[in-house]
């Protein structure tokens, strides 16, 4: 697979014009305003600047490009400005400048006929004109995000895999790397990369016929927006803990990022675990359709709330993984249709099915749930479900068993996190 720089270069054949890319904001006028230092164009003339590429990054930015530089809490992108003149940038979209002294101080280097256009709020904005540029790839694709503390890489992983063996082909986003096999993944150096290289790898999947998009949301991206300009159908939690203080500096701060995602606009499903502090509060209001899975059964696992809840029953380890019976209870939403007593995947009672899990770690039974909600969400048929899940395998350094000659069970995980390092020592006592 091409790594991030090299999927920008492979946009040569993607031009815009300024006045045309920035169109939706400029039917705001409050929201943009056009500044030349020492203007050779007339007021209007900027909007016809010619834009070969578009970058956040003035290391990946080409001469003809658009340089786009956020202001955000944690960093100043406009500190770049004279390095993005040098890089030959077309054109400057600018967080606003705070006062005429802040403009001063950091245009200074700047070539004064270079349109620098500020656009308020641009953090959150900035997504939605890589997206525009790039021909909003992903208003094609099925896209899945998956959030949470723990478990994002090992469902988006699954889902790939699962996907990719019933004949539809996903590409994977994440803590891994960018690719359509997830053996073979390209690494970008960060779990969610930026809204250009995510675009413009979603703009070379949608030219190839893909069709689902798996992506790991972190808190990161998703408080620096970015994801905005993506269409997302299923936001999925897994399960969240305390991470990453140093930089939300509270746990609700956290909890806040995460949520974000389950607020998306057009969102078609969420997948929530009931077990976790964030999914018992989205549990609580729902407004979408939504998939409640439970690692312990209790009598939350009966409310009639207009949720479908899954679980597992009667769990036993087995060579490594785990037998169980996978048990669900289905919403009645709407009303029933002629089909329906041909669709297993639309249950409307109470059922439950045996199905074998290759895999070990009982927090991974928490994993495959949300998956298997979200194949389920996605009306898959559960038959196909159950037997996809029978070969799927974990990424690497997610309890990855090291074969070796001496017959020792040897395991790599990642955990990164008290909570993780515990339930991945308990994984290996249950193996012993």
């Amino acid at each position: 697979m091409a790594s991030s720089s090299s999927l920008i270069k492979n946009t040569r054949d993607i031009k815009s014009q300024l006045g045309d890319l920035l169109k939706p904001w400029i039917l705001q006028p409050c929201l943009l305003k056009p500044y030349l230092l020492k203007p050779k164009l007339a007021p209007d003339d900027w909007q016809t600047v010619q834009i070969s590429s578009i970058s956040l990054d003035t290391r990946q930015l080409r001469p003809g490009g658009l340089f786009i530089a956020c202001q955000h809490k944690h960093s100043d992108s406009r500190q770049f400005l004279p390095q993005a003149c040098v890089q030959g940038a077309a054109a400057l979209v600018v967080s606003p400048f705070a006062d005429e002294n802040e403009r001063q101080v950091l245009t200074a280097s700047v070539d004064p006929n270079l349109p620098i256009i500020e656009i308020p709020n641009l953090i959150f904005i900035a997504g939605a004109i890589v997206a525009r540029f790039y021909g909003d790839p992903s208003s094609s694709l099925n896209t899945i995000a998956i959030t949470g503390t723990n478990g994002k890489t090992t469902c988006t992983y699954w889902l790939a895999q699962a996907l990719t063996a019933m004949s539809k082909p996903c590409g994977l986003v994440g803590t891994l790397g960018m690719g359509t096999h997830w053996q073979q993944l390209s690494p970008t150096g960060y779990t969610t990369p930026d809204a250009v290289t995510l675009q413009a790898q979603l703009s070379q999947w949608k030219k190839q016929g893909l069709q689902y998009v798996a992506i790991e949301a972190s808190s990161h991206a998703l408080d620096q927006g970015r994801l905005i300009g993506l269409h997302i159908q299923q936001a999925v939690l897994t399960q969240v803990s305390r991470d990453h203080l140093d930089y939300h500096l509270t746990l609700e701060a956290y909890l806040s990022a995460k949520q974000r995602l389950f607020c998306w606009p057009n969102l078609r499903h969420q997948i929530i675990n009931a077990n976790d502090v964030l999914g018992r509060r989205l549990w609580q209001q729902p407004s979408i359709p939504t998939w409640v899975y439970h690692t312990e059964l209790d009598e939350s696992f009966s409310v009639e709330d207009g949720c479908t809840h899954l679980t597992f029953k009667n769990v036993q380890p087995v060579g490594g993984g785990y037998t169980a019976n996978l048990h669900w209870r289905a919403a009645h939403t709407r009303k029933a249709q002629p089909s329906d007593q041909q669709n297993s995947h639309l249950p409307t009672t109470e059922q439950q099915i045996p199905i074998t899990l290759p895999f070990p770690g009982r927090y991974n039974l928490e994993n495959a749930l949300a998956v298997i909600a979200c194949l389920m969400a996605m009306e898959i048929p559960i038959e196909n479900i159950i037997n996809v899940f029978t070969t799927v395998q974990l990424p690497p350094g997610r309890m990855q068993s090291i074969a070796n000659h001496r017959g020792l069970l040897i395991y790599v995980d990642f955990a990164h996190t008290p909570q993780a390092l515990e339930m991945a020592l308990k994984a290996c006592r249950e193996q012993i």
